[in-house]
């Protein structure tokens, strides 16, 4: 069993800082409790972690992003290839991953006029020609899509405010995407969330699918079974 430490720590942002560290969480709530302003701003608070005897392994990670017009032809501004290292504690490993954004123009506006929306197509993962061969196939779909995923939505047109790209066509293209990768290590990788958003479009509603990508992410065997029915993904 990996041995743990309570920080109490106060602040936030530059004012944050760690005021002392227990053994027990016991020691540390109490230590907490009775810490100078803890009733006002400033008050301590507790946090759990593990204490480790060595170093966790390293994972580099490869980040390919492409922005796409919608007329599916490729931007030639804003695209990296980025390599960075990661402790695996904090980011573990994931073969590839690909996500995509739509962006309205004003929000880019160095790249394209503004009210000229692109869609940013981003793959990561720690292996390195299989992030290539993913990214070059969301690309592929992204650049079929480009038009539905950069138009509003005709769903939204009697809104007041309706949104100037279609979301939820990028989130549905994010589902099929997020299909490649098995959930566990999904869940492991990004959280709960895109689980939750894997549920939504396999047909789950929004309560059932946050409370189920929670409770997997809480590790509930019975919640795991009822995420592997609906999914249906194979473990990695």
């Amino acid at each position: 069993m990996t041995a743990k430490v309570w920080l109490v720590t106060t602040g936030e942002y530059s004012d944050y800082r760690v005021v002392s560290a227990f053994t027990t969480e016991e020691l540390a709530n109490s230590y907490a409790e009775h810490y100078p302003g803890s009733y006002g701003r400033g008050h301590a608070e507790v946090e759990e972690y593990d204490l480790c005897s060595e170093l966790p392994a390293l994972n580099q990670w490869t980040t390919l992003t492409t922005y796409v017009r919608a007329d599916g032809s490729i931007h030639d501004q804003g695209a990296s290839d980025v390599v960075e290292w990661h402790w695996a504690d904090e980011k573990p490993s994931l073969p590839a991953r690909a996500q995509v954004n739509a962006y309205n123009g004003g929000y880019i506006w160095s790249m394209e006029p503004a009210g000229r929306p692109l869609v940013g197509v981003t793959t990561e993962g720690t292996d390195h020609e299989r992030v290539r061969k993913v990214h070059c196939e969301a690309l592929a779909m992204t650049r079929a899509e480009a038009a539905i995923i950069l138009a509003p939505n005709p769903e939204d047109a009697d809104r007041p405010y309706p949104a100037p790209v279609n979301y939820r066509a990028a989130h549905k293209m994010n589902a099929e995407l997020a299909k490649q990768v098995p959930w566990r290590v999904l869940l492991q990788a990004n959280g709960y969330g895109m689980v939750a958003t894997q549920l939504l479009h396999a047909g789950v509603d929004y309560e059932e699918a946050t409370l189920l990508a929670w409770m997997v992410y809480e590790h509930e065997p019975n919640a795991e079974r009822r995420v592997d029915e609906l999914l249906g993904t194979p473990d990695a």
